[in-house]
């Protein structure tokens, strides 16, 4: 009889689909006009995450007959809140040494990502993801809110399931799938097409929400209710696509399951190289990508579920290999950190170099990066790590960070993003073999 602990184990090829989406992300933030639709790596994410912690949150109901809210709750926040805490802390030390003026704005976003609310607070201060704002480090902050609010709900809700549901899941299943298509509905009735301005030359690209107007497209993108589709149809494919029940699957080593896992993943190139931004300026104004909206969001869950539903599966051979392959592995394990320091660290060294080409902001991901690694898996496995976070700060002083900020020439604009990496760097340093082990 198999141990219910070993009911799930380590899938190498969902890393694989998170490095690829997050390698989408990171195109898209670096131009545009490279992956116009990079942006729904995201909504890829979204698939993943609900499919894994249902997954985790089932195993556990298997094994111990219920669920620990504190346990899974605490797992979470080692997980998520150091990285978080460093990426705010930095920001904060670089706009008080470098952008007092926007230490008053910057409050409010710091108080938000911090209580993992900060889509809902874009939302309702009008100082969206689509915004043009020259310093807004912390835009990317919403999906992980997304994400963390997810993780704050989700857990209740499947101990009820295992409660009341058990025996019902395939029932529970096809709640959460209705669920998804009942707010991709709603997102295309709320959605509207045409020009966005002001509130007063566009008052229908603006509702209320709680007395306050607030802008449908940010409301419809940002919001926990909208986004939640993709989440849905993941918790619905973990309650049909166990991996503990597949290993008795019949369908032996057909090729079946490579050919829609390919299928899904072509489904998700395309609609990444073929979508348009999310907002764009047209000669009538700045417009919205309505396709997006009417079914765009839904059919990117649908094509993930079948690539993660492909992956998983035993008999997929030639999918799952290619995805499990060691790059993207590695890639796809520090995703989180991809998506917490990167974007950040681009909007701090172009500060700081007074540089928005296209090729530095590459670089800048790649400098970020090489902290960042360091810093997430040791905030993550290492009880010294904080400790040498706070340090790292300590290691930028305001005199060396000024006087690379004043640099003039491209040399000194490069070297100044590898001085800012070099000292994130030197302090993990020491500590990365063990944290790796």
């Amino acid at each position: 009889m198999n141990k219910r602990s070993e009911l799930l184990t380590y899938m190498p090829s969902l890393d694989g689909i998170r490095a690829l989406s997050v390698l989408a992300v990171i195109i898209y933030h670096a131009n545009k006009m490279w992956l116009p639709g990079g942006f729904l790596g995201v909504e890829v994410f979204f698939v993943i995450s609900g499919y894994l912690i249902t997954l985790l949150l089932l195993a556990e109901s298997e094994k111990n007959g219920s669920i620990s809210l504190k346990e899974f709750w605490w797992r979470r926040a080692r997980r998520l809140l150091p990285a978080l805490w460093v990426v705010v802390l930095g920001v904060v030390v670089f706009a008080a040494l470098f952008q007092r003026e926007m230490l008053g704005t910057l409050r409010g976003d710091v108080i938000a990502a911090l209580l993992y609310g900060f889509n809902w607070f874009q939302i309702w201060v009008g100082t969206s993801y689509f915004t043009s704002f020259e310093f807004v480090p912390l835009r990317h902050l919403w999906s992980l809110a997304v994400e963390e609010q997810f993780y704050l709900i989700w857990p209740v809700v499947m101990l009820i399931v295992a409660k009341f549901g058990k025996r019902r899941l395939p029932i529970v299943s096809a709640v959460f799938f209705g669920l998804a298509v009942v707010l991709a509905i709603y997102t295309a009735l709320v959605y509207q097409p045409g020009t966005i301005s002001n509130i007063g030359d566009t008052p229908n690209q603006f509702m209320s929400l709680f007395g306050q107007p607030v802008s449908r497209i940010d409301f419809l993108f940002l919001g926990t209710l909208t986004r939640s589709s993709g989440l849905l149809l993941g918790a619905a494919l973990a309650i049909w696509w166990r991996p503990w029940l597949l290993q008795n699957s019949r369908a032996g080593a057909n090729k079946l399951f490579d050919f829609i896992g390919i299928g899904g993943l072509a489904a998700l190139a395309l609609m990444m190289w073929r979508f348009q931004t999310v907002i764009e300026g047209t000669d009538e104004g700045t417009v919205g990508y309505d396709f997006l909206f009417r079914g765009g969001f839904f059919l990117t869950d649908l094509a993930s579920l079948a690539v993660i539903a492909a992956a998983v599966h035993p008999s997929s051979k030639i999918l799952a290999r290619s995805l499990s392959n060691p790059v993207l592995v590695w890639l796809g394990r520090r995703s989180y950190g991809f998506l917490s320091f990167s974007l950040a660290g681009v909007s701090v060294l172009s500060t700081i170099c007074r540089q928005r080409f296209d090729t530095i902001r590459v670089c800048s991901f790649g400098f970020v990066r090489a902290g960042a690694d360091r810093i997430e898996l040791s905030l993550h496995r290492n009880t010294g790590a904080t400790r040498c976070g706070l340090a790292m700060v300590g290691r930028v002083s305001p005199a060396g960070i000024r006087g690379t900020a004043c640099a003039s020439s491209a040399t000194n604009r490069f070297v100044c993003g590898r001085i800012v990496a070099a000292c994130v760097w030197s302090c993990q340093f020491g500590n990365s073999r063990r944290a790796t082990r």
